[in-house]
């Protein structure tokens, strides 16, 4: 496994956190068409003063079942793909990744946290992992970088990511299938914080219009969100030209950073839809499934 970054922040910290780095053009559209999205499940139309959040809490009062179809919601929601392929984004990763160009891994979530009282279901929170472990476990070496974007706040109180600065130092860590989705050991995490005292959490207050970069071996958890309102992030991981994106076969190509949106594209985007929902397409994640 390999980690990237080169002598950046990225680098030496193992993640960044980019302050107002997309425009309010780019992130408006991506917001209305998910308004409009809601407004089609069910939820009432967004009014000036209430917005796309706050429609995700009615239609979850309405229809608890309607966020769960959020990733095969996706070939609807091509600005999720206008947004994560923006040229914006691969200057972004030049920066502090040293890549020249980058592609989009097939791993990457759309995610709508309720807040707490409404909904408490086992992935709500998500405990300390890495996400290397969400690559396919035959893939190496595989190099990713996530970029955790916020379409709303996403502070602490918001249910935001902690992170552990200097952690992909570490390597990979052992991990298990919780009850919360995978999470490091907890044996190996208390172990290996005792014996970095160096290492401590820090809490990220992120805006709309920020991005985190962080590198696939630096520990992060969730947090509950105890605001009133659904914090929206979408999850999007990244790879080099060239290398292994960590999941295979889940569409023809990797779609290239730069890339605009087209028929192709989207035909793309429906692959993967159509892959995920396939039970004779399992995802192998190397959580479930250590090569020896």
């Amino acid at each position: 496994m390999t980690t990237a970054g080169g002598s950046s922040a990225l680098g030496e910290l193992g993640w960044v956190h980019a302050r107002q780095v997309l425009p309010p053009a780019l992130l408006l559209p991506l917001q209305s068409q998910l308004s409009a999205w809601l407004a089609g499940a069910g939820a009432p139309r967004r009014w000036p003063w209430q917005g796309f959040d706050q429609q995700a809490i009615r239609l979850q009062l309405r229809n608890p079942r309607a966020l769960g179809a959020l990733a095969a919601a996706l070939p609807q929601l091509d600005q999720v793909y206008v947004l994560g392929l923006h040229p914006h984004m691969g200057q972004l990763l030049r920066a502090h990744s040293g890549w020249s160009q980058a592609v989009l891994s097939p791993i990457h979530n759309l995610r709508a946290k309720l807040p707490w009282r409404l909904s408490q279901s086992a992935f709500t929170t998500v405990p300390w992992h890495q996400d290397y472990g969400a690559s396919d476990p035959h893939q190496d070496p595989v190099c990713l970088l996530t970029a955790w974007i916020p379409l709303s706040p996403a502070g602490p109180r918001q249910g935001g990511l902690e992170l552990i600065p200097r952690s992909h130092q570490l390597g990979w860590l052992p991990h298990e299938r919780g009850s919360r989705g995978p999470e490091v050991m907890p044996d190996a995490l208390t172990q290996t914080l005792l014996q970095r005292p160096d290492l401590k959490p820090v809490a990220i207050n992120a805006q709309p219009g920020d991005v985190v970069l962080f590198d696939q071996l630096t520990l992060h958890r969730s947090l509950p969100n105890r605001g009133r309102r659904c914090r929206w992030t979408l999850d999007l991981r990244y790879a080099e030209l060239g290398a292994s994106s960590g999941r295979p076969g889940q569409w023809a190509r990797d779609p290239l950073v730069g890339e605009p949106l087209g028929p192709a594209l989207l035909d793309l985007v429906r692959q993967r839809a159509a892959a995920l929902g396939d039970p004779g397409c399992p995802v192998r994640k190397r959580v479930d499934l250590e090569l020896p």
